[in-house]
């Protein structure tokens, strides 16, 4: 038997009861729509949906998708419709405020959510077209994105799932003077299929996740993040400390997560990198561009950095280049004084001179006129090209540097422009199946309590190991060319932490707590202490507390291990509280101070002013204290936190310096 369209909106516009005038209305097979029929064709098992294409009303000028004018045959398009906008009559966005049901969305011109809901749709959109979320707000249920999905400047809901066709969603913009928000609301969803979802600049982008309203309760509901999705960019957050605590909701990550600095469009210059020095600026004022080939865009002109002392360098590095492979390196440049002779700047590339005494004003030949320079080298064995930029006479001043593979832009940065800001993950719970990445400079912050079976890697950048998590959960840690901040709680109880040449080098930041077990290092990893805490540890390997601070509680005991407080030179000072009263430093081996007298062991008992201590911190026999400069404990101390200091082991002024090398 025939299988009719699931939309009666096909018979309406078969016979129609009133029409402006003729226009054309397709009935298409679900499975065949490249076949245009002029009428009903019974096909045996298949279901019927209509084309149903935009005439803009009766003068080409509408832009409301839920005005019934404006599509031909004054009939609406229905779920088992595709609704087809041509960029005919106006160049203008469709805008859609109420609820549009509807097979498929095949667009020329940009699709506008005014608070409107698109349902079970696949949009697709052709030439520069996209669905744009706005400040009005709106809601994807169970739609498709064959294309773009501009948030760089409103909020959208998600429910039943989003699904991504090779599609780009982008939240804020590359400058950081918009913020976007995607929030997936309603319990268990997946966002899956292949696609990316970019961070612009502000720290108030987002991508929230909820659950039900359960407040403190373990989540029982899951949003999962599909293999063939990467979310990625400069700056924001996935969830927050209010919504997993209100709205309690498992993550769970198949795909990648990485802070990468990379922009919103391929075509933008990279953000201002995070080791350059001096301080950004503006010239305010039109530049001329008029004599360079290929020039930037203005506005990457009128933004520099710079620095306005004598003599000072700064280094842009690109990385994850090809090694060994030849690059062009454009410098771009745009003065704004008022005569030659009043800089001289030098650029180096990894190392090399490539020009000294640079004159820009002398060269353009006026101020507020660009001026580039471009050279050739080749990456390193690490795959890096380093630009140093000096100045002999004045201060330097740059605008920005582009590093192409040929023709095609590779690298770049815009010199004074937004900066990194770092992206940061804190669901309820975190399941990480897939990769948690931080690159190129950027910062990711893993936290809640999380569990990880793919990878986790710090490559030229920073990661924050944050909330609760045990050292099974670490799983797979590879910070060994990166920075590696334990930030959170590492539960390390009968386990053994071992740290190495893939590791690197872990540290103990403010607020970081590794609790119990036992830690090991081998080759390069090193256990570092800026801050945070040891609570009941076995120290199988060195602590480095030369320019920082640890706090010990529950004990602490030395399997051979040293402890380095300050550092040879007394440039910098360390100290090692050992807080909460009654405790042991245990085992056998070594804490060596440096030079600087600021070097500090304290031990402290309960508050309790000028009173006789009832507490004791015992050294153990195993245990020599020594070396050059510092103090065990302090007059206030002992006023405020009475504390015995039991030694059975070794206290000695001996001049021991922290490494025998020394």
């Amino acid at each position: 038997m025939r299988s009719f369209p699931r939309s009666w909106s096909f018979f309406r516009a078969l016979f129609p009861g009133r029409r402006r005038r003729l226009g054309t209305r397709r009935a298409v097979s679900r499975r065949g729509r490249g076949r245009a029929l002029s009428g009903i064709e019974g096909l045996e098992g298949r279901a019927m949906m209509a084309v149903v294409h935009w005439d803009g009303g009766s003068n080409g000028w509408g832009t409301n998708f839920l005005d019934a004018v404006n599509w031909v045959g004054d009939v609406l398009p229905g779920p088992a419709d595709t609704a087809v906008i041509d960029a005919t009559g106006t160049t203008a966005a469709i805008t859609l405020s109420g609820t549009a049901t509807v097979a498929e969305i095949d667009s020329s011109r940009p699709l506008r959510l005014e608070g409107g809901t698109l349902e079970g749709a696949r949009f697709e959109a052709s030439g520069a077209a996209q669905l744009v979320a706005t400040s009005s707000g709106g809601t994807l249920s169970g739609v498709t994105l064959a294309s773009d999905f501009d948030v760089s400047g409103g909020s959208i809901t998600v429910r039943n799932g989003l699904t991504l066709d090779g599609a780009t969603v982008r939240i804020g913009d590359r400058d950081g003077t918009n913020a976007g928000t995607v929030n997936f609301d309603g319990g268990t969803q997946a966002i899956a299929g292949s696609g990316e979802i970019i961070f612009g600049a502000s720290p108030s982008n987002t991508l929230m996740a909820r659950g039900a309203y359960n407040p403190g309760a373990t989540p029982t509901e899951t949003f999962t993040i599909g293999a063939g999705i990467t979310i990625h960019g400069n700056a924001g957050r996935i969830n927050d400390w209010w919504t997993s605590s209100s709205y309690p909701i498992r993550i769970l990550n198949q795909g990648t997560i990485a802070a990468d600095a990379v922009t919103p469009y391929a075509a933008d210059l990279g953000y201002e990198q995070s080791g350059s020095t001096g301080w950004n600026g503006v010239v305010n004022h039109a530049i001329d561009t008029s004599a360079i080939t290929d020039p930037l865009p203005e506005d990457a002109y009128r933004t520099n950095r710079s620095y306005p002392w004598y003599y000072n360098a700064s280094d842009y590095r690109f990385d994850g280049l090809t090694a060994g492979a030849s690059y062009r390196v454009r410098f771009h440049f745009a003065d704004d004084v008022t005569a030659a002779g009043q800089r001289a700047i030098n650029l180096a590339l990894n190392g090399s001179t490539v020009q000294t005494g640079l004159d820009i004003y002398a060269e353009a030949g006026a101020p507020y006129k660009a001026l580039v320079k471009e050279f050739t080298t080749s990456a390193t064995d690490a795959g890096r090209i380093v630009a140093n930029i000096s100045a002999s006479t004045g201060s330097w001043i740059i605008s920005a540097i582009e590093v192409f593979q040929g023709s095609t832009r590779v690298a770049s940065v815009d010199c004074g422009a937004p900066g990194l800001g770092g992206i940061t993950i804190e669901p309820a719970v975190l399941v990480n199946e897939g990769s948690l990445a931080a690159s190129n400079g950027d910062a990711l912050t893993v936290a809640g309590t999380w569990n990880n079976t793919g990878s986790i890697t710090a490559s030229g950048a920073t990661l924050n190991l944050g909330g609760s998590f045990s050292t099974a959960g670490l799983g797979a840690l590879d910070g060994s060319r990166g920075a590696v901040n334990l930030t959170g709680t590492l539960d390390n109880t009968a386990a053994t932490l071992k740290l190495n040449d893939t590791t690197g080098t872990l540290r103990i930041a403010s607020g970081g707590t590794v609790s119990g077990g036992r830690i090991e290092a081998t080759g390069t990893g090193k256990l570092l202490a800026a801050g945070g805490t040891l609570s009941g540890v076995t120290l199988a390997s060195d602590l480095d507390v030369s320019s920082g601070s640890i706090t010990v509680r529950n004990g602490l005991t030395l399997d051979g291990a040293t402890v380095r407080i300050g550092d040879r030179s007394g440039s910098t000072s360390g100290t090692v509280t050992f807080d909460g009263g009654t405790q042991t430093l245990a085992g056998s081996g070594e804490i060596i101070f440096g030079a600087s007298p600021s070097n500090t062991l304290m031990a402290r008992g309960t508050y309790n002013p000028g009173a006789t201590p009832t507490e004791t911190f015992t050294i153990g026999a195993g245990i020599t204290i020594h070396g050059n400069a510092g103090r065990i404990n302090d007059s206030w101390t002992n006023s405020y936190y009475p504390i015995r200091i039991l030694n059975q082991g070794t206290i000695a002024a001996d001049a021991a310096t922290p490494y025998a090398a020394d």
